[in-house]
């Protein structure tokens, strides 16, 4: 405690956190209503903090057990009993980017965007990384009309694209969950959370439904949060019908999701970043560029 004051850091309320969060931005995964609805439902021992720097509040944090920021990969144990779809593949902390801070706490992937973080390191954080989506301009000519042609045999087969906030919570989780267990078998956790979750935060999902015959075949679940000037997207899963193999199903929801983001939600004033999380399949080379992430130390 006394190493966090010499720091400029003091014990605060979520009201203080929720002020800083929409002052200096941050992510899904660091939103206030989002980490509300945790410590509804998880035991976090959540406390938040905030640093002032002469006197003036210029950022905060919410810290789970003791010393870990929320949400922070070694989270995991905490709340995974929710099975609900907020990723912790990168943290972007509510803070100032006007002057460099020391965060006395514990993370392994804290956002390049909070760079000023002194005590961030990249150099001694195992190459851990976040795979962003590639700005649709640089894909090659080749790979666009790969991607076109893909589409339109598609569409032209019976396929359809609907946007996902065409439905309902409760219908959209259905077609997810179904296409994700033709994916990956049937599922054991309790999927009350993760509706319940759904249905509080609606309006921040995004993305397109395939749809094949009038039966949909492709979701991917990702979520929205408009923060500042920067909307981050961040993929969570996807499902899809395997039995379908005349079409290759992923790259043509991808494709259409990415145009999505960047031809419809981007502007001059949002900045989009698109994560498909940790580098953990080779699939995400072709579709994604990466960042490295901090370690706090």
């Amino acid at each position: 405690m006394i190493i966090r004051k010499f720091w400029g850091w003091d014990e605060a309320s979520f009201n203080d956190y929720k002020n800083c969060y929409f002052q200096y931005g941050g992510n899904f995964s660091s939103h206030p209503d989002v980490l509300s609805y945790i410590h509804s439902n998880a035991d976090c021992t959540e406390k938040y903090f905030v640093h002032r720097t002469a006197g003036a509040v210029d950022g905060a944090v919410c810290v789970w057990n003791k010393n870990k920021l929320a949400n922070d990969i070694s989270s995991d144990l905490v709340t995974s009993h929710l099975s609900i779809p907020v990723s912790k593949d990168e943290l972007i902390l509510p803070l100032t980017k006007e002057r460099n801070i020391i965060v006395p706490f514990k993370s392994k992937i804290v956002s390049p965007i909070n760079k000023n973080i002194i005590n961030r390191s990249e150099l001694f954080n195992s190459r851990r990384a976040i795979c962003l989506a590639k700005p649709l301009e640089s894909f090659s000519n080749k790979t666009v009309k790969n991607r076109k042609r893909e589409l339109s045999k598609f569409l032209n087969d019976g396929g359809e694209i609907k946007d996902q906030s065409e439905f309902s919570a409760d219908e959209m989780f259905d077609i997810y969950n179904s296409l994700f267990e033709m994916r990956r078998g049937k599922q054991h956790h309790d999927k009350r959370n993760a509706l319940e979750f759904i249905k509080t935060f609606r309006s921040n999902f995004f993305g397109k439904i395939l749809f094949l015959n009038n039966a949909p075949c492709a979701f991917m679940m990702i979520t929205n949060c408009d923060s500042k000037n920067i909307i981050s997207l961040d993929f969570i899963n996807i499902g899809i019908n395997k039995e379908i193999k005349k079409h290759s199903l992923g790259s043509i929801l991808m494709w259409v999701n990415i145009n999505e983001a960047y031809k419809s939600i981007a502007s001059e004033d949002k900045k989009i970043r698109f994560s498909f999380g940790r580098p953990t399949a080779d699939y995400k080379k072709m579709w994604c560029f990466q960042e490295k992430l901090g370690r706090l130390v």
